[in-house]
C-alpha cells in the first residue's frame, strides 16, 4: 500500500498544431487552435516545458523531498513513455513494466484535485480488507461533481433506483475522538458507470478485468470504453427486469 508508481507520456509537436486549427467539430465550431491536451496535440514549446517538468520531478523523487518520501518499505518511480500512450495505454503499461505487489492501486487523474485531505483513505482498505467486502467492492471512487446527489440524479436520468444497492458505513476500529476528526461514517453508493476519476481499485480489479476487456489503442480512455459498455449492460439489465416483471421497459 506504501508502493507509489505514477506513468506520464510526452505529447505530440507542432505538426499536430496545424492540422489542429483547420479541424471542425459536428457544430462547426473550431476546436482550440493551439492546444488539445486530452489528444495530445500541443506546440514544441508545451512539449518542452512537460520534458523538463518531469526531469525536475524524476530530482525530487531521487532526492526523496517530501512528498516524494515513500514511508515504511514503499518506494517511487516515474515511468517515462517513449512516446504518446493516453490514460488507458499508459496505465496498462505501468502494470505490465513495473512490479506491483500491492494488493491495492489508486489511479490518479491529472486534471482531478483534492479539495481537502483524506483522512479515511486506511479505514476504506481495512473495510475492503474485510472477507464480507471482497465479493462485491472492487473499487472505490472518490466523490466528485458527477457522482453530487446521485441517487436522485439516477433515478431522474434512467429510471434506475439505487437506494437498495447502498450499502451503509460506519467507523470502527477507532476512538470517538478519531472518528469525529476523521468523519468516516457514510454510504457506498454504487456506480452505474465508470467515471474516469481517482479511485482505489484492487490490484486484481484491473488485472484481471478492466485491462482484459478490450484491445487498447493510442488515445484510448477507459472512461469512454469500460465506463460505456457499464452504463450499456446495467441498462440492458434493467430493461430485461422490468419486461419479465410486466413493467413497462
Amino acid at each position: 500500500r506504501n508502493d507509489s508508481s505514477r506513468s506520464t507520456e510526452p505529447f505530440h509537436d507542432e505538426k499536430n498544431v496545424k492540422y489542429s486549427r483547420r479541424r471542425k467539430t459536428k457544430t462547426s465550431k473550431k476546436i482550440d487552435n493551439k492546444h488539445n491536451y486530452k489528444h495530445g496535440i500541443v506546440s514544441s514549446e508545451v512539449a518542452c516545458n512537460y520534458r523538463l517538468y518531469l526531469n525536475h520531478l524524476q530530482e525530487k523523487i531521487y532526492e526523496k523531498v517530501p512528498p516524494f518520501n515513500p514511508s515504511a518499505k514503499g518506494s517511487i518511480r516515474l515511468l517515462r513513455l517513449p512516446h504518446r500512450h493516453g490514460s488507458a495505454k499508459a496505465i496498462a503499461t505501468a502494470f505490465d513494466q513495473l512490479n506491483i505487489s500491492t494488493p491495492y492501486v489508486m489511479i490518479a487523474q491529472h486534471d482531478n484535485f483534492f479539495i481537502r485531505d483524506v483522512q479515511y483513505l486506511q479505514q476504506i482498505l481495512n473495510f475492503m480488507d474485510d472477507d464480507d467486502s471482497k465479493s462485491w467492492l472492487q473499487c472505490v471512487h472518490f466523490p466528485s461533481t458527477a457522482t453530487l446527489k446521485y441517487v436522485p440524479k439516477i433515478k431522474r436520468r434512467y429510471g434506475l433506483d439505487l437506494e437498495n444497492f447502498c450499502r451503509p458505513h460506519k467507523s470502527r476500529g477507532l476512538s470517538q475522538t478519531a472518528e469525529k476528526l476523521c468523519d468516516l461514517d457514510g454510504t457506498f453508493v454504487p456506480l452505474i458507470f465508470w467515471y474516469g476519476r481517482t479511485h482505489i481499485a484492487r490490484t486484481t480489479y484491473y488485472t484481471d478485468m478492466i485491462l482484459r476487456h478490450f484491445p487498447l489503442n493510442v488515445g484510448d480512455h477507459l472512461e469512454e470504453l469500460w465506463g460505456t459498455r457499464q452504463l450499456r449492460e446495467i441498462l440492458q439489465c434493467s430493461a430485461k427486469t422490468k419486461s419479465k416483471n410486466g413493467h413497462e421497459s
